[in-house]
């Protein structure tokens, strides 16, 4: 999955070229999804 943060944080933090990077050099590797009732510790 590629996120806006990923975009931003990977993409134009480390100044990558939108013409040669891969979305999979991009995206995030690990999900961890989480729910309204999880605990934020």
């Amino acid at each position: 999955m590629i996120t806006d943060r990923d975009i931003a944080m990977r993409g134009l933090a480390d100044d990558w070229r939108v013409d040669q990077v891969t979305v999979w050099e991009v995206m995030s590797a690990q999900i961890i999804p989480c729910f309204e009732d999880d605990s934020v510790e």
